[in-house]
């Protein structure tokens, strides 16, 4: 028998003992309330966003995929992100295991090394396999629309197939061209251009961001997070700090925007630290020894740089942690002194505070989706409906009516 708790607005808590499904039995009970609640809903407030969605129908680009297909059996590519075979990676010296001339030390840094060098190895294999099904997905429905979206929990659009998409990776994509095209209109060629120069990392334009701004002049944000950072990196460095010494020219952009980004959902200081690893194991000349130490600075300082920029958004995100992290605890709380011995688990604050802004903002995010989706659908201009929250605001904007 399962317990379902549920808090009214005057702060009481109501328990009620649910029966569980007979035709799942199996099945989680949060997922069987989930479906419950999606069954709730009125079909005509769901599907017509769905389906509007499932118009940008795509289809793998001949052309384009006989290229990369080539390049993928004469080697690949590692700066086309086209995956090389493991057995191009140049193998280690061998070393005598019983050997009087090296130190202990110098056979250490032998072993870490070949520990990496193993380690790329298999990194180098997986990702062959991975582009080798991509690749044989990709010619098995050459020419054929082959997929459809499904919403996901929060409401957010997926696709159905994994491996192969276009909100995949640059790879999957990049063989990906819309079933049906559409004119770039006017101002298509400067989009065309604007999308070279972005493609370069040298210069990046969020439109989103831009419109905050508005009516001062354009800024990008993580351009300005990336300068506040290097900034107290400078200071730092001049004051003899070693790990600030070694990041000198390695404070960009590309560096800290997935944690400048991903930091409204919630994201933790060891994310957020794998996020900036990552980054920085991608730069040719960064030195390799400090591919982990150094992000455990970075990190700390571009979450302050973000407290420093934005102070009422972090403010109102502190919130509602607390928020999280209260009602969770005094549920927990509750439910322990109104039931003794049936019950499920007591909810763990920890848990709820760091789910609660994802799905939040996952939820708005898809509420947002599903309403711009249906607007495009019945535009004159016949535009295809974004799955890019971001899309969808630039589009509004940039959209007059009647044009």
């Amino acid at each position: 028998m399962a317990k379902e708790l549920k808090i009214e607005l005057d702060g009481s808590i109501t328990i009620k003992s649910i029966e569980k499904s007979k035709e799942f039995p199996n099945v989680e009970f949060c997922a069987i309330q989930q479906w419950e609640r999606i069954n709730s809903v009125p079909t005509q407030n769901i599907y017509p966003a769905l389906d509007s969605l499932n118009q940008l129908a795509s289809v793998p680009m001949s052309d384009i995929l006989d290229i990369i297909i080539e390049v993928f059996q004469k080697g690949g590519d590692s700066k086309l992100n086209v995956a090389q075979p493991p057995n191009l990676l140049p193998s280690l010296p061998s070393v005598p295991e019983k050997d009087n001339n090296i130190s202990n030390a110098e056979r250490a840094k032998l072993f870490k090394e070949k520990m990496i060098h193993r380690r790329k190895q298999s990194e180098m294999y997986s990702l062959w396999c991975d582009t080798l099904y991509r690749l044989s997905l990709a010619n098995h429905y050459r020419d054929k629309v082959f997929w459809l979206l499904q919403y996901g929990f929060q409401g957010r659009v997926y696709p159905l197939p994994p491996h192969l998409n276009h909100l995949g990776s640059d790879l999957a994509r990049s063989m990906l061209i819309f079933d049906q095209p559409k004119p770039l209109g006017v101002d298509g060629f400067s989009w065309l251009k604007l999308h070279c120069i972005n493609l370069t990392g040298l210069k990046k334009e969020n439109l989103l961001q831009n419109v905050y701004s508005m009516p001062k002049k354009p800024q990008d944000v993580y351009s300005s997070v990336a300068a506040l950072v290097e900034k107290t990196r400078r200071q730092d460095a001049e004051n003899g700090l070693h790990v600030a010494q070694v990041l000198n020219g390695f404070v960009r952009r590309k560096v800290i925007k997935q944690t400048v980004m991903t930091t409204v959902y919630g994201v933790t200081r060891y994310g957020a630290r794998l996020q900036i690893a990552r980054q920085l194991k991608d730069i040719d000349e960064f030195p390799k020894e400090w591919v982990w130490p150094a992000p455990t600075y970075l990190t700390t300082k571009t979450f302050e740089s973000l407290r420093e920029m934005f102070t009422s958004t972090r403010e109102i995100q502190d919130w509602f942690t607390d928020c999280a992290r209260l009602i969770s605890s005094v549920c927990g709380k509750n439910v322990a002194e109104m039931m003794a011995t049936d019950m499920y688990e007591i909810p763990n604050a920890m848990k709820q505070k760091n789910a609660f802004p994802p799905n939040f903002i996952h939820s708005l995010d898809s509420s947002h989706m599903m309403l711009t989706s249906l607007h495009c659908e019945q535009s004159p201009s016949q535009l295809p409906p974004p799955l890019d929250p971001s899309a969808q605001m630039c589009e509004r904007l940039l959209t007059k009516p009647g044009k």
